[in-house]
């Protein structure tokens, strides 16, 4: 299982717990929170997990619950993802990475990875 350290958890655990700041542990001296995130990284139960598999079969990913206790965060973001993107190549065609896919950057330190920026181009023609 893997342990994402968050600056940010933190200062909203010590700000909830009424420490204050100066008091408050920093995430260099010992502080680890284990992430949900983290769950589906279980190399016991998730072979390869770093790889990116659609024929994955075994267990479900467990981030977003189960039954009763479903999240439609999932549901709603595939849902909005969809409509952005066949709304943006269906108005741009050729619309590509401007850069090499290795080129992106990642943001680090947070808990929802996504990119720094994403640097596009396209063709009129």
């Amino acid at each position: 299982m893997r342990h994402v350290v968050s600056p940010f958890a933190l200062a909203v655990i010590g700000e909830v717990m009424g420490i204050p700041a100066a008091d408050r542990p920093r995430v260099r001296d010992w502080a680890q929170y284990v992430s949900y995130v983290a769950a589906n990284w279980d190399e016991r139960v998730y072979p390869d997990p770093g790889r990116i598999d659609f024929e994955r079969e075994g267990p479900p990913h467990v981030a977003f619950g189960y039954g009763p206790h479903s999240c439609v965060g999932p549901l709603l973001a595939r849902r909005e993802a969809e409509v952005l993107l066949s709304g943006l190549t269906g108005r741009f065609p050729a619309l590509r990475l401007a850069v090499p896919p290795a080129d992106v950057r990642w943001q680090t330190g947070v808990l929802i990875r996504g990119p720094v920026g994403l640097p596009v181009t396209w063709s009129s023609g």
